[in-house]
């Protein structure tokens, strides 16, 4: 899956939601969620896109694409 960094952010800002507290809650690690947000990692697996989906109320397909 490849993340679409700039809807995640925005929703984020939209639910005023800090970095750490997604990752928290997610159960991934806040250096991973950086680095994935910056776009130094461009592939994350299905898993974790469902957790953080679910961590920000979207389905997944608001969130990411399939690679």
């Amino acid at each position: 899956f490849r993340l679409k960094c700039q809807e995640i952010l925005s929703e984020m800002r939209r639910q005023g939601l800090k970095r750490y507290w997604v990752a928290d809650i997610s159960g991934i690690h806040k250096t991973t969620l950086r680095r994935w947000l910056s776009g130094h990692i461009t592939t994350v697996k299905g898993d974790n896109v469902f957790k953080l989906a679910e961590t920000l109320g979207q389905h997944w397909q608001q969130i990411a694409e399939r690679v």
